[in-house]
């Protein structure tokens, strides 16, 4: 508003883009940041900004991917068509932004391959970011459910390496980051048979994310703690986390995950 006020619309289009961006993963309601994107969208066709409008578009598709509530009507470009239109221009930040939003969604969806698939063009590109960090815990997440199903040893590494980055990021933010941690300590505790350690880990991962009001990590946590209980036969213990899991996704405007975990628990 102040870039807007002021004549600086550069300063205004590239922080309406930030915002919707910090918004969407730092769990903000996928509704309202939906709509948020939405009036920035309008902003920055006005003045012409393409750099902040493919990057704030990206933003609105994957809030729309995750409440169902959807977007293509408005004749706004996909995901996979910005990330196309930005490998062609060399823009390296557009690039990590678009592929970081689509493995947000598909870690949220635990497509777990399709995750490290990402993962790899993600690492693949020639700059670092300062939110390579949150690509870190999706894939490490994704890295261990993997190697429980396929005990292929590099997917162990990954997800060992993934929590040694995050644990150190958490010795200097530990609101951001120790829910992480704990959910990716638990992965790693259910893949090494201690079965103990992990529910103690999951636990406090949904504590954790609960106190720092991530409620989307806080929904996650739950739904992986679930799934846990089940695969160890503690159905009617797991059933009771999906849904508190439900619930959270609900809080958080995520529609469509909300059907997406419905139709795993109806297979329960």
């Amino acid at each position: 508003n102040s870039g807007m006020i002021s004549g600086d619309i550069e300063n205004a289009m590239t922080c309406g883009y930030l915002c919707s961006f910090s918004k969407m993963h730092s769990g903000n309601g996928l509704q309202l940041t939906q709509d948020a994107c939405y009036d920035f969208l309008r902003q920055m066709a006005k003045h012409k900004h393409v750099g902040s409008l493919n990057g704030t578009t990206s933003v609105f598709n994957t809030c729309a991917a995750l409440s169902g509530i959807p977007g293509n009507s408005l004749g706004i470009k996909t995901n996979e068509e910005i990330f196309e239109e930005a490998k062609q221009k060399k823009n390296s930040f557009l690039l990590h932004q678009v592929c970081l939003n689509q493995i947000f969604i598909q870690f949220y969806f635990r497509d777990h391959l399709s995750v490290m698939k990402l993962a790899e063009v993600y690492n693949n590109l020639d700059t670092k970011r300062a939110m390579d960090v949150i690509q870190v815990f999706f894939t490490g997440v994704s890295a261990l459910a993997l190697s429980r199903c396929t005990q292929e040893k590099k997917f162990r590494k990954i997800g060992e390496q993934s929590l040694g980055i995050v644990a150190h990021c958490a010795q200097h933010s530990q609101w951001n980051f120790e829910n992480k941690v704990f959910l990716l300590q638990a992965e790693l505790h259910y893949l090494n048979g201690d079965l103990r350690a992990a529910e103690v880990s999951y636990k406090a991962a949904v504590d954790s994310a609960q106190k720092h009001r991530f409620i989307h990590e806080e929904a996650i946590a739950y739904e992986l703690y679930g799934i846990f209980l089940i695969e160890t036969r503690l159905v009617e213990r797991g059933l009771e986390q999906l849904n508190m899991a439900l619930s959270k996704y609900a809080k958080w405007g995520a529609g469509r995950k909300v059907r997406h975990l419905i139709s795993f628990i109806k297979g329960c």
